[in-house]
């Protein structure tokens, strides 16, 4: 039998400045056919410069949507998500595996990472579930492409099993 909804994921990246990232983090939304759109938060830089016009072009061609954005509110306001997952290293972000459940399965969500030198500031993050990959650490190195391929990994097995 059928889903009652098909499952969608808006990737999001915030303040990428370096093009290269932003292309490695398109070519993975590319890779989930779940993965709805593409998003960038504040681009900077080269990023800002020569990314966006290579990225909107690769979207493109894969049939992607590609937006721009100024704030993280403007993801509940303008896309209308329903939860935000910020995954961030930080110590008193709760495990991804305890997050993930069916439910996020049936509504709008994105999963959101850093992808530059910017910070996100703390008055944006409250408006996101705030999680980590490591239960072990919050430091180390932070490879959003890595972060967001598990992510999206543990997501597709949880709502996509058949």
């Amino acid at each position: 039998m059928g889903k009652a909804m098909a499952f969608h994921v808006h990737l999001i990246t915030y303040a990428p400045s370096s093009p290269q990232r932003l292309n490695d983090l398109a070519r993975i939304a590319i890779a989930y056919d779940f993965v709805k759109s593409f998003i960038v938060i504040k681009p900077t830089g080269m990023a800002a410069q020569v990314g966006l016009a290579e990225v909107n072009k690769l979207l493109y061609k894969h049939g992607k949507a590609f937006i721009v954005l100024s704030s993280i509110e403007d993801l509940y306001e303008i896309i209308s998500l329903n939860k935000v997952i910020a995954i961030i290293n930080n110590p008193e972000a709760d495990i991804i595996d305890s997050i993930l459940n069916k439910d996020l399965c049936s509504i709008e969500i994105g999963i959101l990472v850093s992808a530059g030198e910017t910070p996100i500031p703390r008055e944006e993050l409250a408006k996101c579930i705030l999680a980590k990959i490591d239960p072990y650490s919050s430091k180390g190195v932070h490879v959003p492409t890595a972060i967001v391929a598990i992510v999206l990994d543990k997501l597709g097995s949880l709502c996509l099993e058949t």
